[in-house]
């Protein structure tokens, strides 16, 4: 798998299929493992960019120190690297405010974006401190196995899954990880939302009640975005609904793709009450419903 130089830093990355350009970006410590089965399902119709962020699974660790403003330059830069002209992006969880200040950052660079569990900032006080808690586990290697372990279990959908994401998590520079959470905890772009012009595909499970708050922070905001609530699934959707995730991340891009395409709710594995919908009587007051019908 390709390894790059790129603002100072070696970066690993991989590309898979072809297609439209969509670059997947991890939380802290999970790495580019925790995109496997949107790798192995979407790279048959679009071009997948899987990439470690500095310090983290097969990249180096950072010299300078970590932030988003720093990682969002390395995404761009990879897109000139590759030499794309635009991408799509995808973030899951705080990955997603990695790809919330590229989209800030480098608008001509980016087409559109996938937020999955999403938030622009960190503001409620469990979530702060869940944060701060896996700052200070990340200060050293006897604690930092406890929060590979949280992390990982949490994330892990079979035993398959257990073992690839804590194989690289353990690849992880602790003090790089340590600054990804700081930074979490620091970022907040809720009032700068509204600059962005690409349109946004949000997603949530539906039993992610801690991260509603963030979702309706999004869409009252937003200018251009779609909303799929994924009734009854949690935080981790990559790879605990993996069926779902994938088959609207395709109808999306399709739609973005190819404008012909209306979006409805596709088709996918598992049984139908698994499909979000934009819930009415939930979207802000100052918003219109955006309807997937």
């Amino acid at each position: 798998m390709p390894l790059c130089s790129l603002n100072g830093a070696v970066l690993h990355y991989r590309v898979r299929g072809s297609g439209p350009p969509l670059l997947l970006v991890h939380p802290p410590l999970l790495s580019r493992a925790c995109f496997h089965y949107q790798e192995e399902a979407l790279a048959d119709e679009f071009q997948i960019i899987t990439l470690d962020l500095r310090g983290h699974g097969h990249s180096g660790q950072s010299k300078v120190p970590l932030s988003y403003a720093l990682l969002a330059s390395d995404m761009a830069a990879l897109v000139d690297h590759l030499g794309l002209a635009s991408c799509y992006l995808c973030g899951y969880s705080t990955g997603a405010g990695v790809v919330l200040e590229a989209l800030l950052a480098y608008p001509d660079r980016f087409a559109g974006a996938v937020l999955i569990s999403a938030m622009s900032e960190a503001g409620d006080p469990l979530l702060r401190a869940k944060i701060a808690l896996a700052m200070r586990l990340a200060a050293s290697k006897a604690s930092a196995r406890l929060l590979r372990l949280g992390i990982v279990s949490g994330n892990a959908d079979r035993a398959s899954t257990f073992i690839r994401l804590m194989r690289e998590a353990r690849r992880a520079n602790l003090p790089d990880v340590q600054r990804y959470f700081a930074s979490s905890l620091a970022y907040r772009a809720t009032e700068r939302l509204a600059e962005i012009e690409v349109p946004v595909l949000l997603l949530y499970g539906g039993k992610d009640r801690a991260f509603r708050r963030y979702r309706l922070l999004l869409q009252r905001r937003l200018k251009q975005y779609d909303s799929v609530i994924l009734d009854k699934e949690e935080h981790q959707l990559p790879t605990k609904s993996p069926h779902a995730v994938n088959a609207w991340i395709r109808r999306w891009l399709r739609v973005q793709t190819r404008p012909s395409i209306p979006l409805t709710a596709p088709e996918y594995e598992h049984s139908p009450e698994l499909t979000g919908w934009p819930l009415e009587e939930e979207m802000p007051a100052d918003s219109e419903p955006h309807s997937l019908q």
